[in-house]
């Protein structure tokens, strides 16, 4: 019997646990006026709308995440797809033969050259003679953006000089290139491997 004693209070009630609580939120919430609800309801509404942009805030952040991820293996994809595809150029021209051999004098101690493409930009004219050439010049009147083209150059048999053409600008690389040298009486067409 004791024990019954110690759960009822001075005035016979019960003491339940959930009755103390509601007897603490009653007092703390009794000094409020009529007036501080609205205020409270206000506070309440204000949490639930931080809390939900919170949520949709931590959501946009996935999906930019998730965003650049796929833009980041995009852009591998195109850096992979992009070495495919210059391999296969590269491939492609290694399989071409060089132009054509262009002579002015084909007799004993002749001059004759041979344009190469061996990829990218980067193009060789070729002494495939038997004699050296010198004050070679290639003219550049219908050449596109060029860099390290030969002006009075020397090109010993079977030598060559490395020079770059690249098209810009609507200007592409030509068909043929017209190459002087000392001794020559015109100038000689040289056909440009694509």
């Amino acid at each position: 019997m004791p024990a019954q004693n110690a759960a009822r209070s001075i005035d016979n009630r019960p003491t339940l646990p959930s009755y103390h609580r509601a007897m603490e939120l009653a007092d703390w919430l009794s000094p409020l006026q009529p007036g501080d609800l609205p205020t409270w309801v206000g506070i309440v509404i204000s949490l639930i709308f931080s809390i939900s942009a919170l949520g949709v805030s931590i959501r946009a952040l996935k999906w930019q995440r998730i965003g650049a991820e796929m833009q980041e293996i995009a852009a591998h994809a195109a850096v992979r797809q992009a070495d495919a595809a210059e391999r296969a150029i590269d491939l492609s021209e290694q399989q071409l033969q060089p132009g054509p051999t262009t002579s002015a004098d084909r007799g004993p101690g002749s001059v004759s050259w041979a344009l190469e493409h061996p990829g990218g930009h980067k193009f060789l004219l070729r002494n495939t003679g038997d004699v050296t050439a010198t004050g070679v010049t290639i003219d550049e009147g219908n050449l596109p953006i060029s860099r390290l083209v030969p002006k009075d150059a020397r090109i010993r048999p079977e030598e060559s000089v490395e020079f770059l053409m690249i098209p810009a600008w609507g200007r592409p690389v030509p068909s043929e290139l017209w190459v002087t040298w000392d001794g020559s009486k015109e100038p000689a067409a040289v056909r440009v491997p694509h």
